[in-house]
């Protein structure tokens, strides 16, 4: 099949020959243009299909003040090169990849609590410290949910597990079941972007 503007396509005369054009300015008044064919694009979505998500649903205290320790999350779902880890996940391919995390704090005492998450690497090696988000003051009997996002390039054999620290261990995590009587504790996803 020759090159045809999408436009000009239905769903069922696109097959495996297709070529799609993509065309951008050249900065001196014209255009180029590169092909790709659809067999290239329809194996790039599937190779990046890759994608996982683990979640707590209980309350979870920490064992110790101003030590980091692992939330201990269960694999609820993943796919492509993403693989399940005992708190986490293992890495399949090298790549770069977008890392969430929410957590729902509650502190049964008063006053400022210093609260931080890390992402840990117990397969390769640690991953920088520049990944620790922190998050301060909590107030008697409240609930504050924490959620943050990385973007971190990623080898294949790389475990990634959530860590927590705490200033006080009156601090723990536990699911605002109140306002939601779905709601977890922590939820940790990830997926490859590149």
């Amino acid at each position: 099949m020759a090159n045809e503007k999408i436009s000009d396509l239905t769903q069922g005369a696109i097959d495996d020959g297709s070529l799609f054009e993509h065309s951008r300015p050249d900065g001196v008044g014209g255009y180029d243009s590169k092909s790709v064919s659809f067999t290239d694009l329809r194996l790039s979505v599937v190779e990046l299909n890759d994608f996982g998500k683990c979640e707590l649903k209980v309350t979870h205290a920490f064992a110790a003040a101003n030590v980091f320790e692992v939330i201990p999350v269960s694999l609820i779902l993943n796919g492509g090169n993403i693989t399940g880890s005992t708190n986490g996940f293992t890495i399949g391919e090298d790549g770069f990849y977008i890392i969430t995390a929410s957590v729902a704090f509650f502190s049964t005492d008063s006053g400022h609590r210093d609260i931080m998450l890390c992402l840990q690497d117990f397969g390769v090696g640690s991953i920088p410290d520049s990944t620790r988000i922190s998050k301060a003051s909590q107030q008697n009997n409240h609930y504050v949910n924490f959620s943050t996002t990385w973007l971190e390039q990623l080898s294949s054999g790389q475990n990634i597990e959530l860590h927590g620290q705490v200033s006080k261990v009156d601090v723990e995590l536990q699911p605002d079941t109140l306002l939601n009587p779905n709601a977890v504790t922590a939820s940790f996803t990830i997926y490859r972007i590149a």
